[in-house]
Formats: structure tokens, C-alpha cells, sequence
């Protein structure tokens, strides 16, 4: 069966183009990048040796051999198994529309694809959706249930109802992502004090999900 991956790489942002550079030489066809921003502990950055660092998010979509071939030159080469260097991570998809998409970014026939059955790992990617300015809220109340650090991304809303308008224009409302890596042991605690914190029921509007996490590369005890 073929497989597929999305594999996350969260790096400084000044080391961005070498991780696209090392995917595309690794077979990945589809990489977007989104900028970001960390948001651990400052004794965690101060013993790592980096500050709140902008940071960049770069995702690729490959087979299952060309993510764990970029997982490994990113350990090798990039050294990201080293405390600061960053942190990777992928998520199994469970099924891509298109026949020619399929084979575009396997590089295999798709009649065996059936879609991937979900890994049962020890981490769980957790993503909360908070209206913007609430991100920190969101991580305040994730830190009091044990999580060590998150990364925050810029985005925006698309309800068509109920949208703000100014001088005739229909202003979207802005939104955060907290996207915290989690052992899935401490999902529960996380997401209920999140929900607590700047959930549906404050100001912030948050919701969260969880995704499953098949492979991990960087520092996943401490941060993202």
C-alpha cells in the first residue's frame, strides 16, 4: 500500500530556504512555507541558547520513504536531534483527492492506495483555533495543565456570516494558531484546560483537535 505523509519541519527562519533546498533533493514535490513564532519558557530559551526567535513552518507532502529520507538528513545534516535546532514531525494522510495527485506525489501507481490507517504513537499534534490576541491566553492555560512550549501561526477566519464591515467591506475575523506538540498520555488535561482558559464559553472563541504524530525529530520534550 502506498503511503503518504505530511511532515512538518519548524525551524528559524533564516534556515527556511536550506530545509525546502534539502526536501526538494530528497523527492518532495508540494512544500508551502508559513512564518511563525515560538512561545516556550524563557529558562527553556535560555538553556537552549536561543530567544522568542521568528521562526518558519515548512510542510511537505511525500511518500512514506521520502519523509523519512528528509527526517534523516534534517537529523544528519542539520542536526536537528540538537537541543535549538528545531523540530520535525509528521501526520499520516487518509486519503488525497485525485488520481494524478496521488501519483504526482508518490511517484507510484494508485491502485493500491486505499488510504493510510491512522499510527497509534505516543504524541499527538494538538491545534487550537483562537480569535488573535488569545494565543498566549491559549498557552498560559496549556502551561498550567504541563505544556512546555507551542508555536503560534498568523490566520484569519472565512464565516460569512456576521463579518464585520467597514465602509462597505467585509472584514474577516482574525484568528491564532497554537499548535503543541503533546504526549498523548496529557492530551485530555491540555485540550479541557485550554477549553477552560479560551475555549468556546471566553473571549478567545478557541476550539482544539488533535492529530496523531507518526514520527518525531528535535526536542519534543520541551517545545515546538
Amino acid at each position: 500500500m502506498t503511503t503518504l505523509k505530511m511532515l512538518y519541519v519548524i525551524v528559524e527562519r533564516s534556515k527556511a530556504d536550506a530545509v525546502c533546498k534539502l526536501g526538494s533533493e530528497s523527492g518532495a514535490i508540494f512544500k508551502t512555507v508559513t512564518l511563525c513564532r515560538g512561545t516556550a519558557h524563557a529558562e527553556i530559551l535560555e538553556y537552549l541558547g536561543i530567544g522568542e526567535a521568528e521562526r518558519a513552518m515548512i510542510c511537505f507532502v511525500g511518500s512514506d520513504g521520502v519523509t523519512h529520507e528528509i527526517l534523516r538528513r534534517l537529523r544528519e545534516e542539520m542536526k536537528l536531534s540538537r537541543a535549538g535546532h528545531g523540530i520535525a514531525f509528521t501526520i499520516p494522510l487518509s486519503s488525497v483527492a485525485g488520481r494524478r495527485v496521488m501519483e504526482m506525489l508518490s511517484g507510484k501507481e494508485t491502485s493500491e492506495f486505499k488510504g493510510e490507517k491512522l499510527v497509534q504513537t505516543q504524541y499527538d499534534l494538538i491545534v487550537t483555533v483562537v480569535n488573535r490576541g488569545f494565543a498566549e491566553t491559549t498557552m498560559a492555560a496549556a502551561r498550567e495543565a504541563g505544556a512546555r512550549g507551542g508555536t503560534i501561526v498568523p490566520a484569519r477566519g472565512t464565516k460569512k456570516n456576521d463579518e464585520a464591515d467597514f465602509l462597505g467591506v467585509a472584514i474577516q475575523p482574525e484568528k491564532e494558531l497554537v499548535l503543541i506538540l503533546a504526549e498523548r498520555s496529557s492530551r485530555h488535561d491540555l485540550m479541557n484546560a485550554i477549553a477552560a482558559g479560551a475555549g468556546l464559553n471566553t473571549e478567545g472563541l478557541g476550539f482544539s483537535f488533535a492529530l496523531p504524530i507518526s514520527d518525531v525529530a528535535g526536542l519534543a520534550n520541551f517545545m515546538l
